[in-house]
């Protein structure tokens, strides 16, 4: 694929996801379809990624539905802040029983995971996931959201701390503020 300046829109052939990525200057050869877009993002990810205190609440969130998600990774590859995991249910089992979950924590509420930001003109809305699984919450309701759909019945309860007490304690300052 040859150099690239400013915003590029990529297929990621993989998955079928698209993903939006602005760089100044970039070369990508010599990679393999797909591989690349990960490449790309690793660095970027790990710059962006969140650390200390929170300067704002996002007025929304996202919330990714177990239910509907596959575990694909396409929202995965695009998160700017490197905020969602992959959860396997059955370790001896791989990719059997699997979705993604967003760290509600570390969530800037971007919209980027649901769907890719265009230009006001544009009347298409390019959306990253297939499976339509992602929604954004609004901060006051997450903590609700994530306990009915964040995963199993069983997973949420064992996890009750990290997902549902952090959406919690989010949903409390925003209501504070």
């Amino acid at each position: 694929m040859p150099a690239a300046t400013g915003k590029t829109v990529v297929l990621d052939h993989r998955t079928g996801a698209v993903a939006a990525i602005r760089f100044g200057r970039a070369a990508w050869w010599g990679y393999s379809t797909g591989s690349w877009i990960l490449d790309l993002f690793q660095p970027i990810s790990a710059l962006m990624a969140k650390q200390g205190p929170r300067k704002k609440l996002p007025k929304e969130l996202a919330v990714i539905n177990a239910d509907n998600c596959t575990g694909c990774e396409s929202c995965l590859e695009v998160c700017p802040v490197d905020c969602i995991i992959k959860v396997q249910q059955y370790d001896q089992f791989h990719n059997l029983q699997s979705w993604c979950q967003i760290d509600i924590e570390r969530c800037v509420g971007c919209e980027v995971c649901v769907h890719i930001p265009g230009k006001k003109t544009n009347p298409y809305d390019l959306k990253v996931c297939p499976w339509d699984a992602i929604e954004m919450v609004p901060t006051e309701e997450v903590a609700i959201a994530v306990s009915q759909m964040g995963g199993p019945p069983e997973y949420v309860e064992a996890n009750w701390d990290r997902l549902v007490d952090t959406a919690q304690h989010l949903a409390e300052l925003k209501a504070g503020s």
